[in-house]
């Protein structure tokens, strides 16, 4: 990320690489995980990262004449990177998506990241994408858009299925949609914007 001088998290030179994992920490990096109250996660829960440093030395000044932007993300010397990870028993970091790309169909956020990345293991899936959706009852509801691999005969009821038997009950789609293809952005990310705002 640009906001730190130096990357806070990497694989390790020496010793085991978990190519999965964003890595450990950097020597001499404070890095915090969060729930969104401020207080420390324990290992294997999802919290926002935040990483420690001195303004304009280890971690940025600000953003350029957003003095609103800057007081957002830099509070109490911490940069709020607006990333969601958890931490494994041996202190490997794992990306759990974007607080932007957090959804909260229930009582719980859910990280679409977690759920496309379920998805994205049937060898069926050519793309997916999840995104919320207004909903009567519950606060959102979870949509799914499924790009089929050329010529599998994917139903929905598999698809329901297969998260079924590996996601948690608040985290299964209620809703899915195959299309031929997602929209992009010019950088080449799923334009969620484009999929919510129809």
């Amino acid at each position: 990320m640009t906001e730190t001088v130096a990357p806070p998290l990497i694989n390790p030179l020496y010793g085991e690489r978990r190519n999965a994992s964003l890595g450990r920490p950097v020597p001499h990096m404070p890095l915090r995980v969060v729930n969104s109250a401020g207080q420390d996660v324990g290992a294997g829960q999802t919290g926002q990262l935040l990483v420690g440093g001195l303004p304009g030395r280890t971690i940025m000044r600000g953003y350029h004449n957003s003095a609103d932007a800057t007081a957002d993300v830099l509070r109490d010397g911490w940069l709020h990177t607006g990333d969601h990870v958890h931490v494994d028993a041996d202190g490997y970091y794992y990306f759990d998506g974007r607080s932007s790309d957090l959804l909260k169909p229930r009582v719980d956020n859910v990280s679409t990241a977690e759920i496309e990345r379920v998805v994205m293991e049937n060898w069926a899936v050519q793309e997916c994408v999840a995104v919320g959706v207004p909903d009567p009852i519950q606060a959102e509801a979870i949509k799914l858009y499924i790009v089929r691999q050329p010529g599998e005969p994917l139903t929905r009821e598999e698809v329901y299925d297969w998260c079924a038997q590996r996601l948690a009950e608040h985290k299964r789609p209620n809703l899915i949609e195959f299309t031929d293809a997602l929209p992009h952005t010019p950088v080449g990310k799923v334009d969620r914007h484009a999929l919510t705002a129809t």
